[in-house]
């Protein structure tokens, strides 16, 4: 009563067809010689490999078809996505010394999860479904996720994380004399945190001065010397710093 034409969907295959206008195709995802009939890489054609002339493979599709009617079975044919990979962080960004997690979420259809493959700034770092690693040194981090379904499908992806210092230290006086030496409101640390945003106001509490995603560069070269109080909000971690200083020329 029905008949199934598995692999006949335009999927991954080693043969080259370049000369009918189709590209090749990366042997990596390729299981053999045969092709991968779940890669599939064109769901409204025909793989070329069944074809008698590939350049007619939908006609001769069609044709096939019409002949199956005639016997009075009719078509099953399966499509099967291929696995999605999506990783998820404990944390990001991260502070320095702590444990990251990263694990393996990946969205799967038929076939699980077969092989992981976790590399860390283009080289090797685990096998597992979980990635774990602390990192010593502020910076930016690329982690990547390779995957291989029990079919033998494959889909990677890519994550940048960032990994930032274990504090920022609260400022008590500021001296724009241009000495070169505590001459600006220069918090350490703060590139790594470019949501911020700062409240700076006099001791009678006006606000004298207000920045996003702030640079380190208010020297108070306006007011006059004396007693202010900041509040220092970063929001990619969730905190708050706040101190009075004192403005000396």
């Amino acid at each position: 009563t029905h008949i199934w034409y598995t692999g006949v969907l335009h999927h991954a295959m080693v043969t080259d067809y370049t000369a009918y206008g189709i590209s090749n195709d990366d042997p990596d995802i390729v299981k053999g010689r045969a092709g991968s009939p779940y890669a599939v890489k064109d769901y409204y054609n025909v793989d070329p490999d069944l074809a008698e002339d590939p350049s007619k493979r939908l006609e001769e599709f069609e044709a096939l078809i019409e002949r199956t009617h005639k016997q009075g079975m009719k078509v099953v044919i399966d499509i099967v996505p291929n696995p999605q990979a999506q990783i998820e962080l404990n944390a990001n960004p991260l502070i320095v010394n702590v444990n990251l997690q990263a694990s393996d979420v990946s969205s799967v259809y038929n076939s699980p999860i077969q092989s992981w493959d976790w590399t860390l700034d283009g080289s090797n770092s685990s096998s597992d479904s979980i990635f774990i690693e602390a990192f010593p040194t502020p910076g930016n981090y690329e982690i990547c996720l390779n995957i291989m379904d029990s079919e033998g499908c494959l889909d990677n992806i890519c994550e940048t994380l960032l990994v930032v210092p274990a504090d920022i230290e609260n400022i008590n006086v500021i001296t724009p004399n241009d000495d070169g030496i505590n001459d600006q409101l220069a918090f350490q640390y703060l590139e790594f945190y470019p949501e911020n945003e700062i409240f700076i106001f006099n001791r009678w509490g006006n606000l004298v001065y207000q920045a996003e995603s702030y640079d380190n560069s208010w020297a108070g070269n306006e007011l006059t010397e004396g007693t202010y109080f900041y509040i220092l909000e970063i929001r990619g971690i969730n905190k708050t710093y706040s101190s009075f200083f004192q403005l000396k020329r």
